[in-house]
């Protein structure tokens, strides 16, 4: 199972449920590992050790010793993955990075709930028209921050180091190289999540829509198709008036002609109604 930063269990999207599949196994391995022996060793301290003050100062040591751990571990584990080509490193020139994370962590073992599960930083979302959109896709781990003294491991952090490297990321000067492992089934998810958004912008513009007739009916009251269709060609202004239109002499002696054949119809019809009725008369 994987929960979020705020301990809820993570909602059921497509790239949530395929983080499920760990590609960084062999560190969470090594997490689980090292977690369980600090836990035993800080319990032995605080059995055996009556003074509080030592007590205090030989577990910060241990956990010094269990960070330093880690971090071998994971320059480790990130050097087998780059060797698979399961390693990105991704530029960042803006300062949004167009990015958002969440801290998950794989708390069961063999179904069943595990506190040593490890700790991992995950792409929840990428927004578009950025290089995020361009290299990543929801699932993949980031694992690695370049720093002036190279790269630092992001490994097994907590609630608290993550809001840290939150605020890090925002203040750290660009260009910002960030590394990330490349989630399982991340075409997928990253797929999934692209119709996601389409589905809510689609909802968006509809919505909007629906405001907007709502709003023109309350100002105005309804209007025909072509008082529409003028006030929407012309941008809402009066259309221009028509200048009337100046017939030729061509036209003129047309229409004329067109009055005289129909007079001489007229006559003829006329002429022929007389005949009939006069032969009926005689």
């Amino acid at each position: 199972m994987v929960v979020s930063h705020r301990g809820e269990p993570m909602a059921a999207q497509p790239h949530q449920r395929a983080a499920l599949q760990d590609p960084n196994a062999a560190l969470t391995r090594c997490v689980r590992s090292r977690r369980r022996l600090l836990r035993d060793a800080t319990a032995e301290v605080l059995s055996s050790c009556d003074d509080l003050s030592r007590a205090q100062t030989s577990i910060r040591e241990l956990e010094r010793k269990h960070t330093d751990a880690l971090r071998s571990d994971a320059l480790r584990a990130l050097s087998e993955l780059r060797r698979a080509g399961r390693i990105r490193d991704v530029v960042f020139e803006e300062k949004d990075l167009g990015v958002s994370f969440v801290l998950a962590r794989f708390d069961s073992v063999d179904g069943k709930h595990n506190e040593l599960g490890r700790r991992f930083v995950v792409v929840e979302t990428t927004r578009p028209l950025g290089v995020a959109r361009r290299m990543l896709a929801p699932t993949d781990e980031l694992v690695g921050v370049v720093g002036s003294e190279g790269m630092e491991p992001v490994v097994d952090p907590s609630v608290d180091a993550f809001e840290d490297l939150l605020k890090r990321l925002d203040v750290e000067e660009r260009p910002l190289t960030l590394v990330f492992a490349l989630g399982p089934q991340r075409e997928a998810a990253h797929a999934a999540a692209v119709a996601a958004e389409r589905e809510t912008a689609k909802a968006r513009e509809l919505e909007r829509k629906q405001r907007r007739a709502e709003r023109r009916l309350k100002e105005d009251p309804p209007k025909s198709p072509t008082e529409s269709f003028m006030e929407e060609a012309f941008f809402g202004d009066e259309p221009p008036p028509v200048p009337p239109v100046e017939r030729s002499r061509a036209w003129n002696a047309t229409e004329d002609r067109e009055e005289d054949a129909e007079a001489v119809k007229k006559a003829l019809e006329a002429k022929r109604l007389k005949r009939e009725a006069k032969a009926r008369e005689e």
